[in-house]
């Protein structure tokens, strides 16, 4: 039948197959679910009504029965009463109903075959259905995984760009502050220089304060001696 045709179809389909092929598998597994779906509530009807049928089968084929056994009975009782065509008559009618009771059990064999093929095609699609939904799901799960390794690899490489910026802003703080302490050390005055030019005032003022100290007691022709710079003492 058509219908068990096309969930054959589904049943067999090959899902990584389908998934590789598929442009947007997402996409093509929901539309496969629903397909299932669709299928099951068909299948589902379908075998509703054959379990019915099969049901009415029996009933049939057990009506006839009955009716055959009370065929029997009358065509007994017209002999017992010595109506012989009487009986004849009645066991005709009792074969036509072995007959149909026949019939009606091959009926029923038939449909119980279908309720049991519709069943199976019922399990097979819920099976299908729950295989399908699961790789939807995983499918969905690693490219929620992907997305977040992407966000990830973005933030750890602005993670990267910002430290390398610290690096790059520290490195030029760094060169900004010896070349701060290096124009400090241009500008400020020499320290040793400094010294040099007080020690030698004080010896200017020393000598000077000789020379007026020899004035009072030699005369201007006797040779000037300055006392020699003493070496300072170093401690």
């Amino acid at each position: 039948m058509p219908l068990l045709d096309r969930v054959t179809t589904l049943i067999k389909a090959n899902l990584n197959d389908l998934i590789s092929k598929a442009e947007d598998p997402e996409k093509l597994l929901a539309q496969l679910i629903l397909d299932l779906q669709n299928q099951f509530i068909q299948v589902k009807t379908q075998a509703a009504a054959a379990i019915a049928e099969q049901h009415s089968l029996r009933q049939k084929h057990a009506n006839s029965l009955d009716e055959q056994r009370e065929w029997l009975r009358r065509a007994e009782l017209a002999l017992s009463k010595g109506e012989e065509q009487l009986a004849r008559q009645a066991l005709e009618r009792s074969l036509s109903c072995e007959s149909a009771a026949r019939a009606f059990a091959e009926q029923r064999d038939l449909q119980s075959q279908q309720v049991q093929i519709l069943r199976e095609a019922m399990d097979a699609l819920q099976a299908k259905i729950v295989d399908t939904e699961t790789k939807a799901e995983l499918l969905l799960a690693k490219r929620r995984s992907a997305r977040i390794a992407r966000e990830l690899g973005h933030a750890g490489q602005g993670r990267e760009e910002t430290g390398t910026t610290l690096k790059r802003i520290s490195r030029k703080v760094g060169r900004e502050e010896a070349e701060a302490v290096g124009a400090a050390a241009v500008n400020e005055p020499d320290l040793e220089g400094r010294l040099e030019h007080l020690e030698r005032d004080e010896r200017v003022e020393q000598l000077l304060a000789e020379l007026k100290a020899r004035n009072h007691s030699v005369t201007l022709e006797e040779p000037l001696l300055l006392t020699p710079k003493q070496p300072r003492q170093v401690s």
